[in-house]
């Protein structure tokens, strides 16, 4: 750009140079040095787009370095560098300039630099800017992309962008669905085994003697118990004393010493009960409850030994949510209304041990386990390819598990041996699968347990009263079982076997009846049934004279 007198720029700079290098070394001091360095970078700039300069005046006290006397770069002089004591390398374009103003100036004694002198030139920050400008022109230039170029482009990266971003999230979200999966299932687990553990909701009925030393400690009972495999985590049992103890006066658990028999299925207030003094007061009752009782029964029977309330045993039978896979599965196919008791058929028969002080929903939970143990878990077995005993059997007979709780508590309450259940089976089994010839079963046990009070003499009961367990008056099974089965019952209900006659033959019965001793005949129709009622009551006679013989 040219000023007012017509200059261009670089004119200017030029000649304030030559003004520069025309004053004395005392001048030069003297001059503004903050003023020439301002104009360095535009210089550089003139130079770097390669305008020619204007020609420079070589005057006759113009400066020069070393004995060889070739003039420096000007730029030297401008820069707050030391100058080095040798003699600086020549220049391809040797340009005259002033040596810095705190150096004495040699003489000058201008010669010509020779043709073939090897020249070492010293690297310089600024030696980018004497580039020429045929190396500029041949400096490779990056093609211009076109506006549709560019814009496909950018939509390629951003569909790579999106997909990236969802490959990203979605390894992300399973991660953390699979990992609050995992802890869940890992907690859950944790938590039902150790509630299992304190409670012994679920555990196998087995004793096992164990010794204490005088003066063992929460700690070894925890370890011995844990290895004996009647409690499974030690460290909850120990926790478990810990929390009791805050609770107590006492400063230190007191241990009986000596042998103790345990429970598999006892849980830690029964194993503490057991093992230690400070409860010793508490009385363990040793109670049997025979095959076929009724849940009536079995109440008073505890009762009697001083274990537990009425009341809260109806609710434990009728409402605790036991988690027993067989009384989940009675929610799940539902029951009749009209069903007395809940879990009537499933209070496993068996000889207990129970605490004055026990709950009644853990007395209740513990014949649940018999009944498990006993039964539940053989009968759940599987063949080789891969289907349950109580499934084949369920679709065999057309029947839930419940309908054949119920059947083995009628087989039980009818029959007087364990043969006799086979048989009695057979005929129930025979009349179910010939409903529209037999719709009812006709057992005086369903009646009887309907009754306010049991009667003694069988004969004697009404078979029009009116109840849903009268099998008489309603057709198939009672809404419930009558009894509490045992083994052979339960086995006898799933494996019906016909009977056989005097001669040996096998008897496709549909009746039964039996005398007061307890012996029983089949008939498979009507007339034989009648003949064996009048046999029965020749029997019942000849017992209460003392004549019978069997």
């Amino acid at each position: 750009m040219a000023d007012n007198n017509g200059k261009s720029r670089a004119d200017e700079l030029f000649d304030m140079l030559n003004e520069l290098n025309s004053d004395t070394p005392e001048q030069k001091v003297s001059k503004d040095r903050q003023e020439i360095d301002s104009h360095v970078d535009e210089i550089l700039e003139i130079l770097s787009k390669n305008e020619p300069a204007p020609e420079y005046k070589q005057e006759r006290n113009a400066v020069y370095y070393g004995d060889g006397e070739i003039p420096v770069s000007i730029f030297d002089h401008l820069s707050d560098k030391p100058k080095a004591e040798t003699a600086p390398t020549p220049a391809p374009i040797p340009t005259p300039v002033q040596k810095p103003v705190n150096e004495p100036a040699p003489a000058p004694k201008p010669e010509p630099v020779p043709e073939k002198e090897e020249v070492i030139e010293e690297p310089s920050v600024i030696s980018s800017h004497f580039s020429s400008a045929e190396d500029y022109e041949n400096i490779p230039l990056p093609e211009a992309e076109t506006e549709e170029e560019v814009e496909e482009e950018e939509s390629k990266l951003d569909k790579v962008g999106n997909v990236i971003s969802r490959i990203s999230f979605l390894p992300k979200a399973l991660i953390y669905i699979l990992t609050v999966v995992i802890v869940s299932a890992y907690l859950s687990y944790y938590i039902i085994t150790i509630g299992n553990d304190v409670f012994a909701l679920v555990t196998d009925s087995k004793e096992v003697t164990i010794t204490l030393e005088e003066g063992v400690t929460d700690e070894e009972v925890a370890k011995m118990l844990q290895d004996e495999g009647i409690i499974e985590y030690g460290w909850v049992y120990k926790l478990y004393m810990n929390y009791r103890g805050s609770d107590e006066d006492s400063e230190k658990t007191e241990y009986i010493p000596g042998e103790h028999t345990l429970n598999f299925d006892y849980n830690y207030s029964q194993i503490i009960t057991a093992l230690t003094s400070k409860y010793a007061n508490r009385e363990i009752k040793r109670v049997t409850i025979p095959e076929g009782y009724t849940v009536d029964q079995i109440i008073d029977l505890l009762l009697e030994n001083g274990i537990g309330e009425r009341d809260k045993y109806i609710e434990a039978i009728n409402e605790y949510p036991y988690k027993w896979e067989f009384v989940q599965l009675l929610g799940e196919t539902g029951y009749s209304e009209h069903r007395k008791y809940r879990l009537e058929g499933y209070l496993y028969p068996d000889t207990y041990e129970f605490y004055t002080t026990e709950s009644e929903v853990l007395v209740i939970n513990k014949m649940l386990n018999a009944f498990n143990n006993k039964f539940w878990k053989e009968f759940n077995t599987k063949n080789a390819n891969g289907e349950s005993h109580r499934d084949m059997v369920m679709e065999e007979y057309g029947m839930t598990f419940d309908d054949i709780v119920v059947l083995a508590s009628m087989v039980q309450s009818e029959g007087g041996t364990a043969e006799d259940f086979y048989f009695i089976s057979y005929v129930f089994h025979n009349r179910l699968s010939h409903s529209s010839s037999f719709p009812k079963l006709e057992s005086d046990a369903t009646i009887q347990y309907a009754l306010p009070e049991r009667i003694t003499d069988s004969s004697q009961i009404d078979i029009s009263y009116d109840t849903r367990y009268n099998t008489y008056l309603y057709n198939g099974l009672p809404p419930g079982a009558i009894s509490n089965p045992g083994l052979d019952a339960l086995t006898a209900t799933i494996f019906p076997t016909a009977p056989t006659s005097s001669s040996g033959s096998k008897i496709n019965a549909y009746f039964f009846v039996s005398n007061d001793a307890g012996k029983t005949y089949y008939a498979s129709t009507k007339s034989g049934h009648a003949t064996n009622k009048e046999q029965v009551k020749k029997d019942n006679a000849a017992i209460e004279a003392g004549k019978y013989e069997g």
